[in-house]
């Protein structure tokens, strides 16, 4: 890490990024408002889907359940990681506020990278992991049942994030920090660029190209797509099947499980996979900008998908939405308890005071007599 002063390097950092004000606008309306605006929406979508999955009777101890609890945790985290690394550096990029945390940012960035890698390659790896308990539980329903089990399920969660801290260790070497006089506020600030490690042919080639294809594309994607199409033909010989008369509640459960699965490895696809492939392809395109210009759109995109599985979860779930609205109306239904209770309360202290009443003027007229 270099932070020895460079008096020649001399810009303006917070409108350095772009010449074309309006791009630079729209950069800042994607990646501040828009960006925000996703964060917290998952944050809050996140958090109901956590509490109503375990509320879900026979199916809250199962290996999908905790599977899609612990995704819904890890897009949290994700979403955070995207208001950490995006949203609140770009406010200072354009309006030059919270200098202090964007230089905090510069900073820390490699930690910043580091985490966030963590946690995409983590997520990507649960989908993967959600998507191969279902395609056990419908094309290999003998072994499911030993392999299918909250403790495997656990044990497979924490090897993907060994795995995910080990792929992104290279991370912390991505950047280096050096001091830059910025003309626009008259002082030395810590800008971050891409290493001299970074362009190492080894590190180039075998880790950021292979390394990328391979982790972030190859693997998920193939895996995404063969294991789906595969469930979805065993759903429908099922549903072929219950037309025949032969059907139960616990093959309806699973179809439910299996179609949150299958939804949630297509939303995967549709808003993370754009983005994976556009990173791939400009490895190998020289032309930055279109990468500049296209960046916080797939950027807003594969924060939907951190957020998106609430919906999908309501979607295809009877039970899933009537425990969220029993949790909506469950404020309701407390605060109406407690003005039923304090009405009833009323009512029998307003009787009480009229029988001492009634006793009070019986006992006065018999003395009198």
């Amino acid at each position: 890490m270099n932070n020895s002063t460079q008096n020649n390097d001399t810009e303006c950092i917070y409108d350095s990024k772009m010449k074309d004000i309006h791009v630079h606008m729209a950069h800042f309306v994607l990646h501040v408002p828009v960006l925000v605006v996703i964060v917290f929406a998952g944050l809050i979508t996140n958090a109901l889907a956590f509490v109503i999955l375990g509320k879900e009777g026979r199916t809250k101890k199962t290996s999908p359940v905790f599977i899609l609890r612990i995704i819904s945790i890890t897009d949290s985290f994700v979403l955070l990681m995207n208001l950490v690394k995006y949203a609140l550096p770009e406010i200072f990029q354009f309006t030059g506020r919270l200098g202090s945390y964007f230089e905090f940012s510069m900073l820390a960035s490699n930690a910043i990278w580091f985490s966030f890698a963590t946690s995409k390659v983590f997520s990507i790896y649960l989908v993967i992991l959600m998507t191969t308990d279902r395609w056990l539980a419908c094309c290999r329903p003998l072994h499911a049942r030993s392999w299918c089990t909250r403790k495997n399920a656990a044990i497979a969660t924490v090897l993907i994030l060994i795995f995910s801290i080990v792929f992104s260790l290279p991370k912390l070497w991505t950047y280096e920090v050096k001091y830059v006089f910025d003309k626009c506020t008259n002082r030395l600030r810590p800008k971050s660029n891409l290493s001299t490690t970074f362009f190492h042919p080894i590190y180039l080639n075998l880790y950021v190209i292979t390394g990328y294809f391979l982790v972030y594309f190859l693997v998920p994607m193939l895996s995404i797509i063969i294991m789906n199409y595969m469930i979805v033909r065993a759903v429908r010989r099922s549903a072929g099947m219950r037309t025949c008369g032969n059907t139960n509640s616990q093959q309806d459960i699973e179809t439910i499980v299996t179609k949150r699965a299958v939804l949630v490895a297509l939303a995967f696809f549709v808003l993370e996979g754009p983005s994976i492939l556009f990173h791939i392809v400009t490895m190998f395109y020289k032309k930055k900008g279109l990468l500049i210009t296209w960046l916080p759109i797939l950027y807003d995109l594969s924060a939907i998908n951190n957020c998106v599985n609430f919906f999908l979860y309501c979607l295809v779930g009877k039970k899933f939405r009537s425990q969220l609205k029993d949790l909506c109306y469950a404020p309701v239904k407390k605060m109406k308890k407690k003005i039923n209770r304090d009405r009833r309360k009323r009512q029998q202290t307003k009787r009480n005071g009229h029988h001492v009443k009634k006793s009070n003027c019986e006992s006065t007229c018999i003395s009198r007599i």
